[in-house]
């Protein structure tokens, strides 16, 4: 309905010639398949992504239809749930729904609040970065390495431009984005069995156990 026409599953070799390269030591690689289904495996485009944020800017209203209620967009946007550890703001504390973030550290600094997904397969990456109330959308994509450098500094660069706000520098971190050692936490009795298993998602790992620990191998 939003004329997403550009996104999509790729289930054939000629279908990944549209596909953003990646190069390593001067040379092509090859586009990596991942079975990850709604986790990256969907390839779009920045103008797909952008009729999905403004569909979202114009309270869930495209060409005429409405796609998704007020009253839903605005609690996509709220921060959900309740989390033990403490971690300065980092965004695994602040998920929305559908959102890896709903105030995006880069953005707060200056009182823009936003909301941001980001997506990923081994090589490519993309970010939706949505503000409501500057009725900004950024999209952006990228393939290669350096992706934080698109999360975290390209994409909130172009909203901070068009408001007029300072710019972050290409060196600058912001530190409220920063994980801190979290205090040990005992597991509840059970715990550490019910996560040993393969898991896929940045890459493949298998977590094993360890007398009461876990340990992760990336495959």
């Amino acid at each position: 309905p939003l004329g997403m026409n550009n996104s999509k599953f790729i289930t054939k070799d000629h279908e990944a010639k549209r596909v953003a390269k990646t190069i390593e030591n001067n040379q092509e690689l090859p586009y990596t398949y991942t079975n990850l289904s709604a986790a990256g495996a969907i390839v779009t485009t920045p103008t797909d992504l952008a009729k999905l944020g403004r569909m979202l800017l114009n309270q869930g209203n495209s060409g005429g239809k409405k796609i998704l209620s007020k009253t839903s967009i605005v609690e996509m946007g709220k921060q959900q749930g309740i989390y033990p550890i403490k971690t300065k703001g980092h965004s695994s504390t602040r998920f929305g729904l559908g959102w890896d973030h709903v105030n995006v550290p880069a953005l707060s600094e200056s009182r823009i609040k936003a909301w941001k997904k980001a997506g990923a397969t081994l090589d490519q990456y993309s970010i939706l970065i949505v503000s409501p109330k500057q009725n900004l959308v950024v999209a952006a994509q990228m393939a290669g390495e350096n992706n934080h450098d698109l999360w975290d500094k390209l994409a909130p660069n172009i909203i901070l431009s068009a408001t007029g706000k300072k710019k972050l520098k290409p060196t600058e971190r912001d530190p409220r984005d920063s994980l801190t050692r979290p205090k040990h936490i005992k597991p509840a009795t059970g715990s550490v069995d019910k996560a040993v298993g393969l898991y896929i998602g940045d890459g493949f790992k298998r977590i094993t156990k360890d007398g009461n620990k876990l340990k992760i191998n990336y495959l």
